[in-house]
Order: C-alpha cells, then sequence, then structure tokens
C-alpha cells in the first residue's frame, strides 16, 4: 500500500517536483490497461521478441480477481453499514441478538472473501509477470545475428606477433588459482591472486571514481535480496528465479532471501523501499556489486566464474520518453569513454527484439575486441531504458508536493534507465590482451597506474625471476 509523503526533508516554500515511494510490504504491480484497450498490439509486441503469452488467460484471471475485489468491497461496505445500524440499538438484547445474526456471519464472508481475492490476486500477478515491455521503434526485430553496428570505439591494436590469449596470460601472470581441493564448489572455481587481484581493485577505484566525477552517487548495496524485487523485473530467461537462496528455515529472516546477479536489481530496491523522503529527479547512482549464479563454471578463467564482480549505473527521470532515452545516451557515453580510455576497441550494438530484457524497452550493448581470437566479446557492458515498466512495479512516482498543505498531485510514474559498465573479470582479460607484448608483459593504461602504485608495465613472474639471477 502506498506510503505518502507528509513532509520534505528540508522545509520547502514551492512546490517540489520529486520521487515518491511506497512501504516495505509492496507487490510488484503490472499496468493491464494496454493489453485490455490494444490486445492487438501487445500480441505483436510479444512475437516480435519471440516469446509465447497467453494473454487471454491473464485477461480472464485479471477480470476475475476484479470481480472478487468487488464482492469484496460490497461486503465491506454492507459491515459499515451494519456497524452504524448496531450503535443506534440500545437494548443490550437486542444489540446482542443482531450482532449473533447479522454483523458475525457477514465478519465470517469477509475473511472468506479477503482469502480469495488474495488468491486470485497472486494468480493474475503471476500470470502478467510474463508480458514484456513494450520495444522501441529503433530496435531491429529478430535474434543476436540481425544486432545493428551504431558506432566503432578506439583503435583495433595492430600486433607484430601472434597475440596470446587470455588464459595463457593469465597462467603466465599467475592471475589465477584454481581451487582443485573442491572446497569451492566445483573444480574450475578459481581465487583472484597478484596481478589479478589488484588489477580488480585498481579497476574497480577508478571506474567508480570516473562516475562520481560524472555526477553519480556511489552506492554499496547489500548482496542478497527479497524474491520479489527479482520477479517485478520480469522474467528473462526460464532459469531466471534460479538464484542462490539463503535458506535459513521456515519462519526465519533468511526464508524469502536469494543472493544477487545483477547489482541493478539493488538498486531499483534502493528506491522502492526508501519511502519515506522525495527524492530530487533526476537520481543517478553507481555501484560495485557482486553477482552470483548457479551454473559451475565451464573452465578456469575469467570469463566463466559463478561469482564476480560488477560496476552497474542506475537512473531514475521524470515520466517521459525523452528524458528516459536522454539518461540512455548518457550512460552509454559513460560506458565509452571508459572503455576509450582503458585503450580497449570495441562496437556498439543496437540489441534485437529476441535479446531484450523483459524490463527493456531499448537496449544497447558494447562489445570488446579479443585480438587472440579476432573478434568482439561481450564483457558485460549493456545499457537499458526500461521506461515506466520498473517505475510501476516498483511504485515509483513523482508527484508534486505541496508543503503548506500536505498534499501530493500530479502523481506520474518515473521513467528508469541501467547501465551495467563492465564484468571486471571480463576486462581484466580484455585489458591483458591489448596491452601484451611479445615478451609476455603487459602495459598498464595510464588511468590504472595511480592506483597500481604507478606501476606501468606488469611483468611476468619468471621474467622477474630471471633478471634476479647472476
Amino acid at each position: 500500500m502506498l506510503s505518502l509523503v507528509s513532509r520534505c526533508v528540508r522545509p520547502l516554500v514551492a512546490p517540489v517536483r520529486c520521487i515518491y515511494t511506497i512501504d516495505r510490504g509492496w507487490k510488484p504491480r503490472v499496468d493491464l490497461t494496454q493489453l485490455q484497450d490494444d490486445i492487438t498490439s501487445v500480441r505483436e509486441n510479444t512475437a516480435r521478441r519471440g516469446l509465447t503469452v497467453d494473454l487471454d488467460r491473464v485477461i480472464a484471471e485479471y477480470k476475475k480477481y476484479l470481480v472478487l475485489r468487488k464482492e469484496l468491497e460490497d461486503l465491506k461496505q454492507l459491515n459499515r453499514d451494519l456497524t452504524a445500524e448496531a450503535k443506534k440499538i440500545e437494548d443490550p438484547a437486542e444489540k446482542k441478538a443482531f450482532a449473533a445474526n447479522k454483523t458475525r456471519p457477514l465478519r465470517k464472508k469477509i475473511e472468506g472473501a479477503e482469502g480469495r481475492v488474495g488468491i486470485a490476486d497472486t494468480i493474475y500477478r503471476q500470470r502478467s509477470s510474463s508480458i514484456p515491455n513494450v520495444t522501441s521503434p529503433h530496435s531491429p526485430v529478430g535474434g543476436y545475428d540481425q544486432a545493428r553496428l551504431l558506432e566503432h570505439i578506439g583503435e583495433r591494436p595492430v600486433f607484430h606477433f601472434q597475440p596470446a590469449g587470455h588464459r595463457s596470460l593469465c597462467e603466465r601472470h599467475g592471475v589465477l588459482k584454481v581451487a582443485s581441493n573442491g572446497l569451492l564448489g566445483s573444480p574450475n572455481t578459481a581465487y583472484l591472486r597478484g596481478v589479478g587481484a589488484l588489477l580488480q581493485v585498481a579497476l574497480s577505484n577508478y571506474v567508480l571514481q570516473a562516475l562520481v566525477a560524472k555526477g553519480l552517487e556511489a552506492v554499496r548495496p547489500p548482496d542478497a535480496l527479497r524474491t520479489q524485487v527479482t520477479k517485478a523485473f520480469g522474467r528473462c530467461s526460464p532459469g531466471e528465479y534460479d538464484l542462490h537462496s539463503m535458506h535459513g528455515g521456515t519462519g526465519t529472516a533468511l526464508t524469502d532471501l536469494v543472493l544477487s546477479d545483477s547489482g541493478t536489481k539493488q538498486l531499483a530496491a534502493m528506491f522502492a523501499c526508501s519511502g519515506r523522503y522525495p527524492y530530487r529527479l533526476p537520481q543517478k547512482s553507481a555501484c560495485l556489486t557482486h553477482c552470483f549464479r548457479k551454473a559451475l563454471p565451464a573452465a578456469a578463467d575469467l570469463f566463466s566464474q559463478s561469482q564476480y564482480s560488477t560496476v552497474e549505473m542506475f537512473g531514475v527521470v521524470g515520466p517521459n520518453l525523452e528524458a528516459s532515452q536522454a539518461m540512455l545516451s548518457e550512460f552509454t557515453q559513460l560506458q565509452r569513454g571508459i572503455l576509450e580510455s582503458l585503450g580497449l576497441h570495441a562496437r556498439v550494438l543496437e540489441m534485437p527484439t529476441e535479446e531484450l530484457f523483459y524490463s527493456a524497452y531499448r537496449k544497447i550493448n558494447t562489445e570488446v575486441w579479443m585480438p587472440s581470437c579476432k573478434r568482439y566479446c561481450s564483457v558485460g557492458t549493456t545499457a537499458a531504458n526500461h521506461t515506466d515498466f520498473l517505475a510501476r512495479r516498483f511504485q515509483i512516482y513523482v508527484g508534486r508536493f505541496f508543503p503548506h498543505r500536505h498534499e501530493i498531485s500530479e502523481r506520474e510514474f518515473c521513467h528508469t534507465v541501467s547501465g551495467t559498465v563492465m564484468s571486471i573479470p571480463s576486462v581484466i582479460c580484455a585489458v591483458l590482451e591489448a596491452h601484451q607484448s611479445e615478451d609476455g608483459s603487459v602495459r598498464v593504461p595510464e588511468c590504472l597506474r595511480p592506483f597500481l602504485g604507478g606501476q606501468s608495465v606488469l611483468v611476468p613472474p619468471e621474467t622477474n625471476a630471471s633478471n634476479d639471477s647472476p
């Protein structure tokens, strides 16, 4: 239930347009207006995304929910009328008989009706969660092979020798230590060591400082979240909800907690669960987060670990498409600037309809060139415009607040934008490959040197050992 803010952080003398959110006991809300008004366009949208959704069943369940809710409201109104009538009865015996014959039976009916409404509400929400966001006309129709090239970033590196792959470079520099004893759950799970650990810390600090310098607020969110937060994003794949559960036993605080697979979810939940004070628009946040996935590592390399770190961005803007598209462009420019400063060559793609998240209206991916395999690879860099899809589910809306009257008016749902700057282990691989030398050393990008004690070249351990020998 919405909890309206009755005051701002500081007294204000003029109406201020702010964000208002909900209390902790929220449920994701789905907008079914378009589905009821124009089911044909919704069918076409789901077909363009390559999805199969039983829209007729969704509408039927929603109508059933509305009928049951109307019956419950009628019963509650009748209960209020009977309560008012009972207050007028002065004779105790007559009042007791009135309660036994009318008031109490009606309250039992209300309890039963509330149970039926709760079940119908859960069913229609589950069914409607399979309906994706509307799709941008900019998005090509089809699968990955239909992605449209928008631009290239940086210059492709040229080598006068056969460049080594990231696995070879990681092994030579002692970046990884594979957990061969199986104590970490999988034979291919690995530790980041030496240069690898230092590069992860350097990249994390550099990227976060670069984003803060551009006006984003740094956030360190918790790694655990409740399942309803994940469900509010819609279904991304059949196994999307198959996350690591934090089992604490029935009735404990850990029963409904999972480990997150994306920091965007925690940043969105930060606005949905704050619900006490208004925020000024726009809001832009950045975070370093740990991501977890149940898939076991396919190989002992940085690209396929089940736990990894990412730097994420999340923005909340006014309730119009122009503002959210402008923030999407801003996020992609931030991503471009960071990859360029790392000396990486990449391409920017307009992702097709079948590659979009359920919540995404438009999605832009950036893939980095890997010299060893001579192709572009994903390093997790992506940005998406969610329009008001997430704001409706998290109940984040704007309203004009009048402090002297304690009123909120002109409520509209915000637009939200998300972006993953990078998956840090993947970018470590890209940096090692792009800046390698024939002797196996790696030139450190200038932007990372302040975070590595001024070190400009990473030398393999065996090279250091040979230089020290007599």
